[in-house]
């Protein structure tokens, strides 16, 4: 059997759910090319009697990936995304930069208010006042420890290896609370333990009555909870950002992923061929069948 005509080809090329795609298809009989701008003219050829022979309709109908003309609008959807990448970077930059900020100026007002309130030679003096409860072995000397008595800064009167030394030795006694040496000023991690363990809070200037007991129940005085709360509000703040950092990675990673996703769809090659292969049949009977090939290349 023979037909008359066979219609253009429809394809659809998506980039995403959203995407539209609009074809033109072209159509070879008889007389020459004739190109199929959309669905509704198939039935216009046909009936134009262009291809109502069976030499002229029916002998060959070929279409390969130089047919098919394909116009599709996943290019703005692909804008709109990485635009949306975009923004979301430069709002997670803001983000970083402001808690960064923000963090950063709480941390100099904790540490202000630390070199304001809490003395190292206070907690100095502290030790040997009670040293002989904190560890009967103990027999460091004020003088051993404060060198430097007339330095403006009481950081500057210590002695901070003979301090960590008398620190050691009293930890040798079990269950005082003695857990950690005080690193010298300014270093990031003297100011978080005088505000973070009870060892240190005889050195709070609100401190006249802390005894060692005091350090295994955690009864520091308010200042060392003020401290704590207000180092802790800055560490907050660098948790975000930190948090906001890895987000701006992560956004990265998936825009990189994204845009190899969309130049692969777009490097899609389709090649299709169609074609009406004669078939003899008893009796001298020659049978049109229609053949489809198509090809997706990766």
């Amino acid at each position: 059997m023979c037909f008359s005509v066979i219609c253009a080809i429809v394809c659809s090329i998506p980039a995403f759910a959203a995407a539209e795609t609009k074809c033109v298809g072209v159509l070879h009989h008889g007389n020459g090319w004739v190109r199929l701008k959309r669905p509704s003219d198939c039935d216009a050829f046909r009936h134009s009697g262009a291809g109502s022979s069976p030499r002229d309709g029916c002998e060959k109908v070929s279409v390969d990936r130089s047919s098919i003309l394909c116009r599709s609008t996943w290019t703005r959807t692909v804008i709109r995304t990485s635009l949306a990448f975009a923004g979301a970077e430069v709002s997670l930059w803001v983000i970083y930069a402001s808690y960064i900020h923000w963090a950063d100026n709480r941390t100099a007002r904790f540490e202000q208010y630390a070199d304001a309130n809490w003395d190292v030679t206070r907690y100095v003096d502290w030790i040997i006042q009670w040293q002989s409860q904190l560890n009967a072995g103990s027999t460091w000397s004020r003088d051993q420890i404060i060198v430097n008595p007339n330095a403006a800064n009481p950081w500057d009167r210590i002695d901070w290896t003979r301090l960590n030394q008398c620190e050691e030795e009293i930890a040798q006694a079990v269950g005082n609370g003695f857990t950690h040496r005080l690193p010298p000023r300014p270093q990031q991690q003297y100011y978080e333990l005088i505000g973070k363990y009870p060892q240190y809070g005889g050195g709070w200037n609100d401190a006249s009555g802390f005894t060692p007991g005091n350090i295994l129940t955690d009864n520091v005085s308010p200042n060392f909870l003020i401290y704590r709360d207000m180092r802790g509000g800055a560490n907050e703040m660098y948790n975000i950002a930190r948090t906001a950092s890895l987000v701006i990675v992560a956004n990265h990673v998936l825009s990189a992923l994204e845009a190899a996703w969309e130049v692969s769809r777009a490097n899609r090659t389709v090649e299709a061929r169609a074609e009406l292969r004669p078939v003899m049949r008893g009796g001298g009977f020659v049978e049109f069948v229609p053949h489809v090939d198509v090809k997706l290349r990766l």
